[in-house]
């Protein structure tokens, strides 16, 4: 019967074998390639993605920084810890301050001394990003508020990625 078996698979040319390892080797090593290309330009548009959020983020708040401008007459004399907790209190329960995308990072916001101007600033994940470039020219954007402002970015570290600034 076995004998049988093997004539008739002879006889219609049907192989016993399979892929062999080398075959099925190249076949993971290509597809293993492939899905690292994608992983890599993949990552650009994340960090896009956390960059356009990022700006988003700034313009909402700045929006409810005017709302409460046109409330107070001043902007809220608090940092950023702060300023959430300030805004509802004036402007009622639907006001939420979003916080920066990336884990352990912050947006900044600062008041100068007269409560008549401010500026908020994020850091930027792209280098040279083309947004970067639609802030605020020469901006400058504290750590702190209550004082004279300092520059947009934090000058003890390294500057290889953009800060971006709106405010009045």
């Amino acid at each position: 019967m076995n004998q049988m078996i093997k004539q008739n698979i002879a006889r219609k040319g049907i192989s016993k074998q399979g892929f062999t390892l080398i075959e099925l080797l190249i076949v993971i090593s290509i597809i293993g390639i492939l899905a690292a290309a994608l992983l890599v330009s993949l990552g650009g548009a994340r960090q896009s993605g956390r960059d356009a959020r990022r700006i988003a983020d700034l313009r909402n708040i700045q929006s409810v920084l005017e709302l409460y401008f046109n409330k107070t007459g001043e902007y809220p004399g608090v940092d950023m810890a702060g300023l959430g907790t300030e805004l509802k209190n004036k402007l009622g329960a639907a006001t939420r301050i979003s916080k920066d995308p990336s884990p352990g990072k912050d947006y900044r916001y600062t008041y100068y001394s007269n409560k008549q101007r401010y500026i908020l600033g994020a850091d930027l994940e792209a280098e040279d990003s083309q947004t970067s470039k639609e802030s605020l020219p020469n901006s400058v954007c504290p750590t702190s508020g209550g004082g004279d402002p300092c520059k947009c970015y934090d000058a003890n570290v390294i500057v290889n990625k953009a800060s971006y600034c709106v405010g009045l």
